[in-house]
Order: structure tokens, then C-alpha cells, then sequence
């Protein structure tokens, strides 16, 4: 038998699970996909997600680049907000990375951030 399950039941487990998984108290997720303002979770946070997410890194959209490398990322997109997260992976070495900015940026400008990231990892 299946337990329905509110919203706001499945908002306050989330945060409850992240709060005890990574001991933050701060962490707000107000909706899941990252579409809301009210989410608050830190460049910081988001790289510790990332690093316990590692194993489900294909789940992540991969993403084409000219660097040589395999990348898997995640978007998130407001009105003055862009959020670009996920893996670089070079054959034999990985990285981790997250981008967010909190004003209006051109067209493109996360793709040509991750572009000048890609050049400058050693691989």
C-alpha cells in the first residue's frame, strides 16, 4: 500500500535528510528542481551534493566541448539566475564543478565559462 505524501511533507524531508547528512542548518528547498527563489543552498553546498551524487553522474545531461573531456552538468535558470553544476572527466582525472550567478548574463555565458574551465584543467 502506498503512503501519499504532501508537498510540504516531501520539502521538510529533504531538508531534514540534508541536514542530517551534511549537518546544514541553513539549506532551504522550496521545490526540487531548482526553480525557485526560495532555494538557498550555497556554491559550497552544492559541491558537497555533487560529491555524494558521483555515482549517479550519468543521470546528469552530458554535455558536448571541444576539451577532450566527458562532461555531465545540470542547468538551473531564473531571471537573473544561471546555475551550471556537475563532472569533467578527463581520462584519468575528474573534477567537480559549480557556477552561479545572481545577475543577467549574456546568451551562452555559463557554456563559455565552462569552455575557459575546459582550458585551463590540467588533464
Amino acid at each position: 500500500d502506498k503512503e501519499s505524501v504532501s508537498f510540504s511533507g516531501a520539502q521538510s524531508y529533504v531538508e531534514k535528510r540534508l541536514e542530517e547528512t551534511f549537518s546544514w542548518q541553513a539549506a532551504r528547498v522550496e521545490e526540487g528542481a531548482g526553480l525557485s527563489r526560495a532555494n538557498r543552498l550555497s556554491a559550497y553546498q552544492i559541491d558537497e551534493l555533487l560529491r555524494v551524487l558521483e555515482p549517479y553522474k550519468q543521470t546528469f545531461s552530458q554535455v558536448a566541448n571541444t576539451g577532450g573531456a566527458t562532461v555531465y552538468a545540470k542547468t538551473g535558470t531564473l531571471e537573473n539566475v544561471s546555475n551550471y553544476a556537475g563532472y569533467i572527466e578527463f581520462p584519468g582525472r575528474q573534477y567537480r564543478f559549480v557556477f552561479m550567478f545572481n545577475r543577467d548574463t549574456p546568451y551562452r555565458y555559463r557554456d563559455d565559462m565552462l569552455e575557459l574551465l575546459l582550458r585551463q584543467l590540467p588533464q
